[in-house]
């Protein structure tokens, strides 16, 4: 009976161990995988370093040629000129009237869809 007890103990005590070593070997594996706080670091060990690299990638990102957008029209097809005028100037009349009433909308959606929202949220809670 000593003997099975003991036998308990000793595989309790190594039990322990080895859950002592996943656990630190786990943390280990997260500090490492953790990329956010390992950058934090070495740009606070190495700030001229990161620096001049950043420096270095914006001159030679803006050395770069500008993209070119390739405008491509179908044969034989024609623009009427009209069209494209009254086009962009219901556009442009859209757009000033939406500027216009965003904050009317705003109001709307603060006063009328908030409350409807808030209540599907507590029902929905409610059935969690």
């Amino acid at each position: 009976m000593a003997e099975r007890e003991s036998r308990k103990e000793q595989l309790r005590s190594e039990l322990a161990r080895a859950r002592s070593a996943l656990f630190s070997r786990g943390t280990a594996v997260g500090d490492a995988l953790d990329f956010k706080a390992r950058i934090r670091k070495n740009v606070a060990r190495n700030p001229v370093a990161w620096l001049g690299g950043a420096v270095l990638v914006g001159f030679i990102l803006s050395r770069l040629p500008a993209r070119k957008t390739k405008v491509r029209a179908r044969k034989g097809a024609t623009v009427d000129v009209d069209t494209a005028a009254k086009t962009g100037l219901l556009m442009s009349v859209a757009r000033i009237a939406f500027d216009v009433s965003r904050p009317a909308l705003m109001k709307l959606a603060m006063t009328q869809i908030q409350p409807f929202l808030e209540k599907a949220v507590e029902r929905w809670q409610r059935r969690r």
